[in-house]
């Protein structure tokens, strides 16, 4: 037998030796992922509420009005940038679904569990970098194995105040306007292109109509989710926009083309 056949057989047999392994590998998965998801046959009918837009959105503060509802797991105090899911999310930028899985499983009885992430998001004391964006693929893929449903809630604010608190207060832009513009731009085109693939239901959170409307707003919120009425304290400023406001007239380049 020449050399050639030698080195070829053993590359067949390489191959198949590595799909067998892949196939075993999968099947593993396969197995783990259904004995969790049998493992909370109890919790039926959780759903996972994603809140995520660009940075400076108000991610933060609705996140700690929908974890203040008594029937919802989340993060009480996001000011740190800390999520519930913190651990879930590390472990699906690793595509360890598993993992994912087991982590989410771990959280409790809660029927809702509310996580955000803001595009780009930073993590506890780590600063958020210029357009790197959430495994949000990954997420809807944990949904599906573990049967929960997903709503993605994504926040909105005035534009040229996003942009402006983006450009002056946030890592990524590093003082750059025009690279706020870019990042605005992709955040978005991302959720919308995320929701449209994988037909995930949503809906919009107004920052203006949170300073506006108050406790009439976030009743409407928990409304729309299906969550009974709650009553708690708001703390927000007056008008988080004034002074964005005025660094964006101050501008040259403020137009967005």
């Amino acid at each position: 037998m020449n050399d050639r056949v030698l080195a070829f057989k053993t590359r067949v047999k390489r191959f198949f030796r590595s799909r067998r392994k892949g196939q075993m590998l999968r099947s593993r998965v396969t197995w783990e992922l259904l004995r969790i998801k049998q493992s909370l046959a109890h919790r039926q009918g959780r759903t996972l509420i994603l809140i995520a837009g660009p940075e400076s959105t108000g991610t933060r503060v609705f996140t700690e009005i929908l974890s203040a509802h008594p029937q919802v797991l989340g993060t009480p105090d996001a000011s740190k940038h800390g999520d519930v899911l913190d651990a879930v999310w590390e472990h699906l930028e690793k595509e360890e679904l598993v993992e994912a899985a087991r982590a989410l499983a771990a959280l409790g009885e809660a029927p809702v569990v509310v996580t955000r992430r803001s595009i780009p998001h930073a993590t506890g004391d780590t600063l958020a970098h210029f357009m790197t964006f959430p495994r949000l693929d990954a997420l809807f893929a944990l949904c599906q194995a573990l049967d929960m449903a997903l709503v993605v809630l994504i926040t909105t604010r005035s534009t040229a105040a996003n942009l402006a608190s983006w450009t002056v207060q946030r890592a990524p832009a590093a003082n750059n306007l025009g690279k706020a513009k870019v990042q605005y731009e992709a955040a978005y085109r991302l959720l919308f292109e995320f929701l449209v693939t994988h037909d995930v239901p949503f809906f919009f959170l107004s920052l203006e109509a949170l300073v506006l409307d108050r406790e009439a707003y976030v009743q409407s919120v928990f409304q729309l989710l299906g969550l009974p009425p709650h009553d708690q304290p708001l703390e927000l400023r007056a008008n988080p926009n004034a002074r964005r406001y005025e660094w964006y007239a101050s501008r040259k380049d403020g137009a967005l083309t």
